[in-house]
């Protein structure tokens, strides 16, 4: 009876359930993660890494940037490196895995959208590799980027989204432009097995 009640009280409300980004700025999180999980694949952790990393993660986020702002306001891109390379060390640590992560593009001059989505191609083309990719713009999201075709970049989300179109991304210095996703090149970090 009480769970017919709810559905009738919420039918035509248009109300849609939340979803990881919705009313938490974890993204980042999620997307360390993530990539991880892609560059192991191969040789995949046991399923009990990865809500304990989460767990070292939100610990490490809250003693260096405290909880409440990482949560409401997220993690912006020289905190998320840190908390990416405490990830890898944590791993090593705890499961004996050799992974490194790097930023392929950080310092890099004179980049392009075509020449960035071709860096991370170059990237993925090996199998132990996971590349979390920072978005400005509508988007403003971690994620991790899993293939790249003509048109589109595929990803592996944490809020669901399964790719985002390559001629609606731009580079930082087009910021002036509504609606594009803005691709941060420094904001680009590779995981891979050593």
């Amino acid at each position: 009876m009480g769970l017919e009640r709810e559905w009738r009280a919420s039918k035509g409300t248009g109300a849609k359930p939340y979803r990881q980004g919705d009313l938490d700025g974890l993204c980042g999180l999620y997307a360390i993660i993530n990539a991880l999980r892609r560059a192991t694949r191969r040789e995949p952790l046991e399923e009990d890494a990865w809500p304990w990393l989460f767990a070292e993660l939100l610990r490490k986020a809250d003693r260096s940037l405290g909880a409440v702002h990482a949560v409401t306001c997220g993690i912006d891109t020289k905190p998320l490196w840190r908390l990416a390379k405490y990830a890898v060390g944590v791993l090593a640590a705890e499961y004996d895995l050799g992974a490194r992560v790097t930023r392929p593009l950080k310092g890099k001059r004179k980049l392009t959208v075509p020449k960035v989505v071709d860096a991370v191609a170059n990237v993925l083309a090996r199998d132990d590799t996971g590349v979390l990719v920072g978005f400005g713009g509508p988007l403003d999201h971690w994620t991790v980027v899993t293939s790249v075709s003509p048109l589109h970049l595929s990803l592996f989300d944490s809020s669901g989204r399964s790719r985002v179109r390559q001629d609606r991304c731009a580079l930082a210095s087009k910021r002036d432009q509504p609606g594009l996703h803005i691709l941060q090149p420094a904001a680009i970090f590779a995981f891979s097995l050593r």
